[in-house]
C-alpha cells in the first residue's frame, strides 16, 4: 500500500494519534508562535487541529493524503492554503517561507533527506526549519527500535531513526533542541538556513 493510501485509510482514526501527540503539538505551537508575523509552510499537516493556535495568519499546509486535507478544512475555519502534494517534490511552490514545519513527518517517509532538501530550498537566508520527530538515541533504545523496524514499516513508520542519518541538515545552523523527557525519544529541533 502506498503511503498516501495508508494515510487516507487511517484518516478517520487519526484523532486517536492526535490525542497522544497533544503534548508534542503544544510545544510545537509555542515554538512556531515565536515567529508570529512569518509565513509558515507545514509539511504533512495531518488533521491540522493545532493550526488555529498559530499566531501567524499566513499558513500553507501540504499533505500527501487527500483525506487528511479534508479533515484540515473541517478543523480550521480560518483561511489556510491547503495543497495536496508530495513533500519530495515541492518545486510547484513558487515562493519562500520564513518557517517550515516538519512535525512527525520525517520518520514516516522512505526518503527524509529528500524532504529536508526540498524544504530547505523554500527557506530564505535566516529562515527556520522546525522538526518535531522521534530520534533513536540510546544504545538500548536503538537495539529495540531495530528489532521493531520490520513491524513499524507496515505502518509506514521508521522505528529506528537516528538523527545523524539526516545528512541534509549538515549545512544548516542548529538553533534549539528541546527534549520531551529522559525516557522520551521525541525532540523538537530548530535549524536556521545560513
Amino acid at each position: 500500500m502506498k503511503t498516501s493510501q495508508f494515510y487516507d485509510t487511517i484518516s478517520p482514526l487519526y484523532f486517536v494519534i492526535d490525542f497522544f501527540l497533544k503534548p508534542h503539538k503544544r510545544l510545537l505551537v509555542q515554538e512556531v508562535n515565536n515567529y508570529p508575523n512569518c509565513s509558515i509552510l507545514e509539511v504533512g499537516v495531518g488533521h491540522g487541529t493545532h493550526l488555529t493556535k498559530y499566531l501567524s495568519k499566513r499558513i500553507t499546509g501540504i499533505d500527501l493524503s487527500a483525506e487528511m486535507l479534508q479533515n484540515v478544512k473541517k478543523n480550521n475555519p480560518s483561511p489556510i492554503t491547503l495543497l495536496h502534494m508530495d513533500a519530495t517534490n515541492l518545486s510547484q511552490l513558487n515562493q519562500k517561507f520564513d518557517v517550515v514545519v516538519l512535525a512527525h513527518v520525517l520518520s514516516t517517509t522512505p526518503n527524509p533527506n529528500k524532504i529536508l532538501e526540498e524544504a530547505l530550498n523554500l527557506l530564505p537566508t535566516n529562515g527556520k526549519i522546525i522538526i518535531l520527530n522521534h530520534f533513536s538515541n540510546s544504545p538500548v533504545a536503538r537495539f529495540f527500535e531495530k528489532l521493531f523496524q520490520p513491524v513499524s514499516k507496515l505502518f509506514h513508520f521508521q522505528s529506528y531513526f537516528p538523527l545523524e542519518n539526516l545528512t541534509a541538515l549538515k549545512n544548516v545552523r542548529p538553533v534549539k533542541a528541546l527534549k520531551f523527557g529522559v525516557l522520551n525519544s521525541y525532540q523538537l529541533l530548530v535549524f536556521e538556513k545560513p
